[in-house]
């Protein structure tokens, strides 16, 4: 298989940063440890995890997928493709959503038919995703998908601006609109994959263009998320294409451990959240917990994510000895 480092990487590192992410959620937007720190919290997961990072997942998804389908001409027949991403996306939306939704404190059910079960709605969007871009690049023509993005770009701007709260704050039936709000992020990294060279040769050269618009747009990022999103994802695709982490993944112990915990990410995204919603939300828990957060909110977090990220990476690497686990995680 071609070498694809990058993805490997950028997997990990968008692992990592959304563990993190919901380990300091307490701090930043859930109202249970409101601290002094919080607005410090705020500002940096701004900058570092721009809308979760979901929009970065959903790039490294398209991204990919353009080398599969055009490089490798993998799924030559619809058939083999949606099984396969019935059983990859839709099978485990189904029973890791329902499952989740059971066992997590406070949630109803009815939200699968919303398309949001907790965390496990994402996969659900990434199966209408890569549906809708699969039977528009090889039943009907390209430019579709391109105004598709178009369109999806502009809804998305269109919503920082009404205040609409996400797309998770919406309920369309079936969860049709969450891939309205996502689909230019799956298809943009369709098309970096396909010109990768030249676009990594000229954010190369316009980096420091690149870098200020970043920033001014982490600022505003209520009004700009889909810019931070977008120089950010650029920024990360270059670095990951440096030399420097090229070097890096020639080593055996470095590269080994990326493509440990990449082979574990999806069992790691499932177990994370699960694990920090209910210790957040059960009051047996929360009433234990909660004095600590605010006493302690430098350290407490930055243990919660060391503590979730090993016990979710061990767990998923349990699980995946299971024929079931290997199934669902992997």
């Amino acid at each position: 298989m071609k070498n694809l480092n990058d993805v490997a990487l950028l997997r990990v590192y968008a692992v990592l940063t959304l563990v993190a992410w919901h380990s300091y959620c307490s701090y930043i937007c859930w109202g249970i440890a409101d601290t002094p720190m919080s607005p410090v919290y705020t500002i940096f997961f701004h900058f570092f995890t721009p809308d979760a990072n979901m929009p970065l997942f959903t790039f490294i998804s398209g991204y990919l997928f353009y080398y599969l389908l055009k490089e490798k001409k993998h799924y030559n027949r619809f058939k083999t493709f949606l099984s396969n991403k019935t059983h990859r996306l839709l099978i485990p939306f189904l029973i890791l959503g329902s499952l989740t939704n059971i066992l997590s404190y406070n949630k109803n059910i009815i939200d699968l038919f919303y398309g949001k079960p907790n965390h496990l709605w994402y996969c659900l969007m990434l199966f209408y995703c890569f549906i809708i871009c699969y039977i528009i690049e090889t039943r009907f023509n390209s430019k579709i998908n391109k105004l598709l993005m178009c369109l999806s770009f502009i809804g998305a701007f269109i919503m920082q601006f009404i205040k609409t709260g996400g797309p998770l704050t919406i309920n369309s039936p079936l969860g049709i609109f969450l891939p309205m709000y996502y689909y230019h992020y799956f298809y943009s990294g369709f098309l970096v994959y396909k010109y990768k060279e030249k676009i990594i040769l000229n954010i190369k050269k316009y980096w420091w263009i690149i870098t200020i618009l970043y920033i001014i747009s982490c600022l505003y990022t209520r009004y700009l998320l889909p810019i931070a999103a977008y120089s950010y994802i650029l920024l990360l695709l270059t670095l990951a294409n440096s030399s420097f982490f090229i070097k890096k993944m020639e080593i055996s112990q470095f590269s080994n451990i990326i493509f440990q915990i990449g082979k574990y990410s999806f069992g790691i995204y499932v177990f994370h959240q699960w694990i920090i919603w209910n210790i957040t939300r059960v009051p047996s828990i929360l009433s234990q917990i909660q004095p600590l957060m605010i006493k302690y909110d430098i350290f407490f977090p930055l243990v919660l994510f060391i503590f979730i990220f090993i016990l979710s990476f061990l767990l998923t690497k349990i699980s995946v000895k299971t024929k079931i686990g290997k199934y669902l995680l992997t």
